[in-house]
């Protein structure tokens, strides 16, 4: 299977903090029936639904309609297999108009089959009340639905956000907590988080928010491991929610919005080393500069501030999507995964920054929309995590992420004689083990040429006139080391040497080189790196 592209191209990296791109690179995209209706407006990892040792993910298309191609707005949620982009099981909306999907949430096995079950949030659905609200869990091993929670009144909108909770109810399986903005319970627009028993769906306990017209309960952020659950309201603030007392959990401000008036929240919780998590914020209209261009927040749970991160662009709502990266560069600590959008017909921009308040890369993702991220357990078998990027335009895929970088990082040397080698050290991941990989080097540019007959694809280096391209499998003085076999972690070695007589001509010169990797035949490519740039000296 080919690498997909997002939207436009790849996800293409273009700073880090090493001066080195990052690679991210989509694995799968949904099969064209049922890219429609908004794919790729939310989705999450699952778990390993299909037992084939590897996490599997959900992708909601809330305007789709039942039968594909009807426009009742049921909301359509497909599972697929994180390792092959497979589609394993369908979920349908029970009822047209609701745009199911609004949140998703896997809280693990509830059904106790051994099979992680989803809850889904559609804040739209219709019960008795307009636009009560509904949250659904549906079973992993067959789309059945094993509970429905439902909103008591019109206009509460619950399911708008779900976050995982411990077992508060003491019945061996994980809670959860949803989101009502739209409730007027103690006054109008106040909002509301609700308490629901993981293995039924019943109420159990409450939050009402604190202030009127704010819409307490926008966003949520939990986790199973600890009771840590924070909630923003419509207004900027972030709150955290103690485990209910006697029912009632009240609220407590755990951070006040910014200068800049109306800043939505997003809140992710990051997993820290020593055990415990961190909370990170994301104002996609903070003004702490002066220019609205968003901010980034990361807390201890005591409140304790650590940095706060401001967005470079002008009214570009830094900070608008949040999202925990699972260990992505491979040193033993999760990052935080943050994107803008600034509205315009330039790509979204998806920032990785370490918990120490660095920046690990920026990229672009070739979509003027702005993207929904989640971390995703390890899908490729190199024991690094990866991020689950969709977008409402129709796409959805795993950005994956290499040891050096690109998957392929360039050292340049010359020797004695003043030969210049190029060494590349080439990182495909486990998953890869065994198969044929082949690089080619190309001095003009990056943009994607054929190479090879049909049904090879389109690669991310030109092969033009100018183009100097190194194979080994054709022969050639200067790469005769360019093409190998992935050792059993999926790593290999190529160098090209150019001669100094050449060497100087090409002084001064930028090359691109991209790594690819063959099926068994080695007939086909089954993945690409990103293309990495480096100098003649």
């Amino acid at each position: 299977m080919t690498r997909i592209l997002f939207c436009a191209g790849l996800l293409a990296a273009f700073s880090s903090a090493q001066g080195r791109p990052y690679n991210f690179m989509t694995t799968n995209s949904p099969n064209a029936a049922f890219a429609s209706g908004g794919y790729g407006a939310n989705a999450t990892g699952m778990g390993d639904v299909d037992g084939d040792g590897f996490e599997d993910y959900a992708v909601v298309a809330p305007g789709a309609g039942v039968p594909v191609g009807t426009f009742p707005n049921n909301g359509v949620i497909y599972v697929q297999s994180g390792r092959r982009g497979e589609l394993i099981l369908t979920m349908i909306g029970d009822q047209p108009g609701a745009m199911m999907g609004n949140a998703m949430l896997s809280v693990g096995d509830v059904s106790g089959d051994g099979i992680p079950d989803l809850a889904v949030g559609s804040p739209s659905h219709d019960l008795a009340f307009g636009n009560g609200g509904r949250v659904t869990m549906y079973s992993g091993s067959d789309g059945s639905v094993l509970w429905t929670s439902d909103g008591e009144a019109i206009g509460r909108e619950r399911g708008s956000c779900l976050a995982a909770t411990p077992d508060l109810t003491g019945d061996g399986i994980p809670d959860l907590v949803t989101g009502e903005p739209g409730s007027d319970i103690g006054g109008a627009g106040r909002g509301r988080a609700v308490f629901l028993n993981g293995a039924t769906g019943g109420e159990f306990g409450e939050a009402i928010g604190p202030l009127v017209f704010a819409s307490f309960g926008k966003t949520m952020a939990g986790t199973v491991s600890q009771m840590a659950v924070f909630v923003g309201d419509g207004a900027g603030r972030t709150y955290e929610l103690p485990a209910p007392i006697v029912g009632v959990s009240t609220p407590v401000l755990f951070r006040d919005k910014p200068p800049g008036g109306h800043v939505p929240v997003q809140l992710a919780l990051i997993p820290k080393v020593a055990g415990g998590h961190r909370i990170a914020i994301g104002l996609s209209s903070a003004d702490i500069t002066g220019n609205n261009s968003g901010v980034l927040w990361l807390h201890e749970l005591n409140g304790l501030e650590l940095f706060a991160r401001p967005g470079v662009m002008p009214i570009a709502g830094f900070g608008f999507e949040v999202a925990r990266g699972q260990d992505l560069d491979g040193n033993g600590e999760d990052e935080i995964v943050a994107a803008r959008a600034d509205g315009s017909l330039m790509p979204s921009i998806i920032e990785i920054v370490r918990q120490d308040g660095t920046l690990q890369a920026q990229l672009s993702s070739g979509c003027a929309d702005g993207p929904d991220l989640h971390s995703i357990g390890d899908t490729t078998g190199d024991g690094r995590g990866e991020l689950l990027v969709s977008f409402a335009s129709g796409q959805c895929g795993i950005a994956e992420t290499w040891l050096f970088g690109t998957g392929m990082e360039v050292t340049v040397t010359q020797n004695g004689a003043g030969d210049v080698l190029a060494s590349a050290d080439i990182d495909f991941g486990a998953g890869r083990a065994g198969q044929s990989y082949w690089q080619l080097f190309s001095i003009s540019g990056t943009e994607p040429g054929l190479l090879g007959p049909s049904p090879w694809p389109l690669v991310p280096l030109n092969i033009d006139g100018v183009t100097t391209v190194a194979q080994s499998l054709s022969g050639g003085p200067l790469a005769p080391n360019t093409s190998g076999v992935l050792d059993a972690v999926g790593r290999g070695q190529s160098t090209l040497t150019v001669p100094a007589s050449v060497a100087q001509i090409l002084s001064g010169i930028p090359f691109q080189s991209v790594a690819l990797v063959l099926d068994g035949a080695g007939q086909n490519i089954t993945a690409t790196s990103n293309p990495t740039t480096w100098v003649m000296p």
